[in-house]
């Protein structure tokens, strides 16, 4: 709950890492990528 959160604490740190994806990882996200663009690009809205 918001009131028990310590009022003192010090500012939010974000670290971005990037790092290379495996071949595996790097299949997987083609796939998802290209199965979301075919349905974002279909014309007529959702099916």
């Amino acid at each position: 709950v918001k009131k028990d959160v310590m009022k003192d604490l010090p500012p939010k740190k974000e670290l971005i890492l990037r790092v290379e994806l495996s071949a595996v990882q790097k299949e997987y996200y083609r796939a998802v990528l290209t199965r979301n663009y075919q349905v974002l690009t279909r014309k007529g809205g959702p099916q």
